[in-house]
């Protein structure tokens, strides 16, 4: 009798421990599953994060561009405005100096000749103008 009990002892003893072991084993693959999920999220999340750090370089870059044109379009007209400045000023000072010789006729031909002149670069400035624009 006590062999028996000794022998349903160590039975219950093996049992125990098959349970034991069914349970590390099923908690060691639950362990590995989550890490497996783990790395799964967090190589997705470090992609996602690449991705927008590849969106927002080529956002930035677009952006340049725009504001280094905006910047050449007005440097242009800066320049453009600048000769016709320069140009006001010559004809002011070509009157100026007319107009101090005190030769009425010289002053109106001049006067004249300066206001031919400025159609012809106004038409020309229209016909430039049409052009790019079709372009």
């Amino acid at each position: 009798m006590i062999l028996n009990k000794i022998k349903n002892e160590e039975n219950q003893n093996k049992e125990t421990i098959q349970k034991s072991l069914e349970n590390q084993n099923k908690l060691k693959e639950k362990i590995k599953n989550i890490c497996q999920k783990i790395e799964n999220d967090s190589d997705l999340l470090i992609q996602k994060i690449q991705d927008s750090k590849i969106n927002h370089l080529n956002l930035f870059k677009k952006i340049e561009i725009i504001i280094d044109n905006k910047i050449e379009t007005i440097l242009e007209g800066t320049e453009k405005k600048q000769k016709k400045i320069s140009k006001k000023k010559i004809k002011i000072n070509t009157i100026k100096k007319l107009k101090s010789e005190k030769n009425h006729i010289e002053l109106i031909q001049g006067g004249n000749e300066i206001i031919k002149t400025e159609r012809k670069r106004e038409k020309n400035g229209k016909k430039k103008a049409e052009k790019e624009s079709k372009n």
